[in-house]
């Protein structure tokens, strides 16, 4: 009989193929047929991919010159409270470099600071979580409504397919704009993925915990914005 363990798990009718970072081994494959889906090869999971899964992918928002980190389907707003750090999970559908960062305020304290950054990945036995803090910018305004942005340091390139975490620190209580993703099925129920992560801290952590129980889960994020 043949044997057929070392052959690759099936892709998921493949439209087109990035093979970055590393080629064959690790390569992260986009479907356009499968809606916005995800696949891998056995190696994949060293570069934060755990499974089949929707891509957070950048969409533009209506009426604004600026790309959002999340999926705008559900739109609202959400209390970020003091010394809260929140980290969003995405990918790019294409390399590119971040010259502007920021989220929208819609009720304003009046005092306090925001800061916003990106983070690479880290796997943990099979979980992926926040890593090291590529580039950020800090001082941000929250004392007023409208939105925020600042040019991160240093500059980056993202790549395509790759898991990367935005993130924003606040440092008062602040209400800014959200989103909550579409319901996906899972196990026969439809449920809310968690979309980002929070953590307490004074500003923004670097490295990020390496510890799962160190986040606590929200199937609603901040939008933050980039160009």
């Amino acid at each position: 009989m043949e044997d057929l363990s070392p052959r690759k798990p099936p892709q998921l009718a493949i439209k087109a193929e990035d093979t970055s970072p590393v080629g064959e081994n690790g390569a992260l494959v986009w479907s356009t047929q499968e809606g916005r889906h995800l696949t891998y090869n056995e190696n994949a999971g060293r570069y934060g991919v755990v499974g089949v899964y929707p891509a957070l992918a950048s969409v533009r928002i209506p009426d604004l010159v600026y790309n959002s980190f999340e999926e705008l389907t559900s739109i609202g707003t959400m209390l970020l409270v003091q010394n809260s750090q929140f980290f969003l999970p995405f990918y790019l559908t294409e390399d590119r470099s971040i010259s502007v960062m920021g989220y929208n305020v819609t009720t304003a304290p009046s005092t306090g600071s925001a800061s916003v950054g990106i983070y690479n990945t880290q796997v943990v036995n099979g979980i992926s979580m926040p890593y090291e803090l590529m580039t950020s910018a800090t001082g941000m305004d929250i004392t007023t409504v409208g939105i925020k942005t600042a040019t991160p340091t240093p500059s980056i390139t993202l790549r395509v397919g790759v898991l990367y975490w935005a993130s924003i620190h606040v440092s008062q209580n602040v209400t800014l704009r959200s989103c909550v993703p579409p319901s996906r099925m899972l196990l026969g129920l439809f449920t809310n993925p968690l979309v980002s992560l929070r953590i307490t801290a004074s500003g923004l952590v670097n490295p990020a915990p390496s510890t799962s129980n160190s986040y606590t889960g929200f199937s609603s994020a901040p939008i933050l914005v980039y160009n």
